[in-house]
């Protein structure tokens, strides 16, 4: 089994050199919602735009985003998980699915995606980047 550190995945990620390796890198990218945002449409665009990286995603069977993943992945590409729940069940699906596939970097997407990808990297030894996507503030007054 191809045998890659973090500091050789994260390079070819940030177009530096690219990595010579047996066979492609294995991503996937997670988010915890596919209905419209701007973390979804930037997982959306990630997803096939190395040659060199071979993609996976977890994400809600939800529109839009559910159907333009799979636009660009295999059913078998891809698992599917609640919309904004953190589940165990869950949790330990994309764990099996992370091995499975043999996936040697998580990408997770928003706050959700965070947890799933950080508990999933620590279960798994994968591992996570995380990118967050927006800032939320409350805006009601605490007094």
């Amino acid at each position: 089994m191809l045998q890659t550190t973090t500091v050789q995945t994260a390079r070819l990620l940030l177009n530096d050199a690219p990595l010579q390796t047996t066979r492609k890198i294995r991503v996937i990218h997670i988010t915890a919602r596919a209905d419209i945002g701007g973390g979804q449409e930037s997982m959306f665009r990630l997803i096939g735009a190395r040659p060199e990286i071979e993609y996976f995603a977890a994400c809600p069977r939800e529109e839009p985003y559910w159907k333009r993943f799979q636009s660009r992945l295999s059913t078998s590409s891809m698992c599917e998980i609640p919309h904004r729940r953190l589940r165990i069940r869950s949790l330990l699906k994309v764990a099996q699915f992370v091995r499975a596939k043999h996936i040697d970097l998580i990408h997770s997407h928003g706050l959700g995606a965070g947890l799933y990808g950080r508990i999933v990297g620590t279960l798994t030894g994968i591992p996570v980047v995380h990118v967050f996507h927006g800032l939320h503030f409350s805006w009601r007054v605490p007094f």
